[in-house]
């Protein structure tokens, strides 16, 4: 009699999709571009600019700042492993190093990837956490409004995992009029969304009241109003660039 197949749910569990492997550059060409930018150094305080930008051949320059951006908040020393991943995978992206930065410049470095639609964003995070998870920090975390804690990001992304964070930015698009450059805070728990041009100053007001204020009346009714203008904002987001390309198709 034949045996029965035993199940383990982590062999069985289906793999996430990764980007496909296109490289911006080959591994020869991708060294010397990274010698030029980058260079070698020994400096354990990165008290100076260093940098890297992958070329706008990369077939995602198309969306540098048309959809999804992620930040990747890693530890020093760690860059040049994470732009050969990031290269490998055809991914357009910045490496910086120095300090006084969105993440936290003393001790780590930090890396913004654009990819547009939100199914790049999962492939790309999949590709993260499969191949360097190990290299990402857990600095820099904030408390939300219902005291939960999340990576804080530049302070207005979607917290998407640990060290990492992403933020639909819209400054480059036909729509870059109607939406301001702010967009909604962490710690409110919204998604990564910018916020509508007509709204950002009265949003800044309510993120005060937010934080400046005891009465629990003007924290809720300071809430709710936030809750409005989210909702609003996502309709129009939605309607401009399809919620295939904002959420993904069945993550809404």
């Amino acid at each position: 009699m034949k045996a029965e197949q035993s199940f383990n749910p982590q062999e069985d569990k289906p793999k996430k999709e990764l980007p496909e492997i296109h490289p911006n550059l080959s591994a020869a060409e991708f060294l010397s571009d990274w010698e030029k930018q980058y260079g070698e150094f020994n400096n354990p305080l990165y008290a100076k600019r260093f940098y890297y930008q992958a070329p706008k051949t990369s077939l995602n320059a198309k969306f540098s700042s048309r959809g999804w951006k992620m930040h990747v908040q890693f530890k020093k020393g760690y860059e040049k492993q994470l732009a050969g991943l990031l290269n490998t995978y055809g991914q357009y992206f910045k490496i910086e190093g120095e300090i006084g930065t969105y993440f936290n410049g003393m001790i780590d470095s930090g890396a913004t990837i654009y990819v547009g639609p939100r199914e790049n964003l999962n492939k790309l995070l999949a590709l993260i956490e499969e191949k360097c998870p190990s290299i990402t920090t857990a600095d820099n975390y904030a408390t939300t409004v219902f005291g939960k804690e999340v990576y804080g990001g530049s302070g207005s992304d979607e917290p998407v995992g640990r060290g990492l964070g992403a933020r639909f930015d819209v400054q480059k698009s036909e729509f870059k009029d109607k939406y301001s450059e702010y967009g909604f805070a962490t710690g409110l728990e919204f998604r990564g969304l910018p916020v509508l041009k007509k709204h950002s100053a009265r949003v800044r007001v309510l993120e005060d009241i937010m934080k400046g204020t005891e009465s629990q009346e003007k924290l809720t009714e300071a809430y709710r109003e936030l809750q409005e203008l989210f909702t609003e904002t996502e309709k129009e987001v939605l309607k401009d660039f399809g919620a295939d390309f904002v959420y993904g198709t069945g993550e809404r």
